[in-house]
């Protein structure tokens, strides 16, 4: 009895090291399964990733490629850069970066030892397209490090059409400040509330004495520019009853305190905040003001010139009729009579 209880109770302990054994390996297989499934959702977050990587680099609308910093071979170009710069993904591949390059561009190598890590923008460049066309290329590079090589990723914008504008409206800004400058009549904008004389071309300040644009801007309107400042109120109050004035004659000051006498036309502009601005012209009226005087002048000539050959002519028909009668007492006479000579005297007055 005593020997079956010592066989069962090594039987029993067998069992129970056996199920221990079984129940550390479920757990180990367990673990190794969770570990299995965290690493497969691991793998394909990764290719997820690498996916969206691949799919931005190659459906970037904007031409990009990655090279070797000390080959400057192109390793990988996208689908943009194939059809910007018209060469194939494989005459890249075979290409290195100053194929693209204009010839008077400066040594790449002198231009790469300058890039630091990281995001850089190198400015703007011309870059050859393989039909030879010259292209003005906007370029950005990321340097990174890759199975221990540097490379680049640089993405390239093509930006001529841009410079093209921006060229065209530098141009078409210095001809319209030629044009304001160079114009016959004072142009000025100033502010209607505030009493700054704002911004005028060179003919109305040479028309005030020859201010300086940095003299001009710091001057007052009520003191230094209009000679009577009620004239100005008057000026605004037509200016916001009708937006526009025409012919509106008053007297500026010049520099030296003399006054000059001006015509002003112009609208009532506001900008985007609220503030009411004059912008019009000028008209120096010295000239014409002295015509109209030299016209006034002859007109009073002229009158009195007509009065005097009125009074003449009345006074030529009185001379007529005396002349007749004493023609006429004359043949009435004989030249012995004492009446002859006085006679003949008052005909040859007539």
């Amino acid at each position: 009895m005593l020997l079956f209880l010592i066989v069962a109770l090594v039987l029993l302990l067998g069992l129970t090291a056996s199920l221990a054994r079984l129940g550390h390996c479920f757990r180990l297989n367990r673990k190794q399964a969770r570990l299995y499934q965290e690493l497969s959702l691991e793998v394909g977050r990764l290719r997820q990733a690498e996916e969206r990587h691949q799919l931005m680099f190659s459906a970037n609308p904007y031409p990009m490629w990655i090279y070797d910093c000390e080959t400057l071979r192109f390793l990988a170009v996208n689908d943009a850069a194939v059809g910007t710069y018209g060469f194939s993904q494989e005459e890249f591949l075979a290409m290195t970066l100053p194929d693209i390059r204009s010839p008077e561009a400066p040594a790449l190598k002198d231009v790469a030892s300058q890039c630091k890590s990281g995001l850089d923008s190198l400015g703007i460049w011309r870059h050859r397209r393989k039909d030879g066309s010259l292209l003005l290329a906007e370029v950005r590079a990321f340097r990174f490090e890759e199975n221990g090589r540097e490379r680049e990723l640089v993405l390239s914008h093509d930006v001529t059409q841009r410079r093209e504008v921006e060229e065209a409206l530098q141009h078409s800004q210095a001809d319209l400040r030629s044009l304001v400058d160079n114009a016959p009549l004072g142009i000025c904008r100033s502010s209607v509330e505030e009493d700054c004389c704002g911004t005028a071309n060179s003919t109305l300040r040479e028309m005030l004495g020859g201010y300086t644009i940095e003299e001009w801007v710091r001057l007052k309107m009520s003191k230094d520019v209009w000679a009577d400042p009620k004239d100005r109120g008057r000026m605004i109050e037509i200016l916001r009853r009708n937006l526009h004035i025409k012919g509106f004659e008053t007297n500026f000051l010049r520099r030296d305190g003399s006054t000059v006498r001006v015509r002003l036309s112009g609208v009532l502009i506001e900008d985007a905040g609220g503030n009411e601005y004059f912008q019009g012209y000028v008209e120096d009226m010295t000239e014409q003001s002295t015509l109209e005087q030299q016209v006034r002048q002859a007109q009073r000539l002229e009158a009195v010139g007509r009065l005097a050959g009125g009074m003449a002519h009345d006074f030529n028909n009185v001379l007529v009729v005396i002349k007749l009668s004493t023609e006429l007492m004359l043949r009435q006479i004989t030249p012995e009579s004492p009446l002859s000579k006085p006679l003949l005297q008052v005909l040859q007055c007539g």
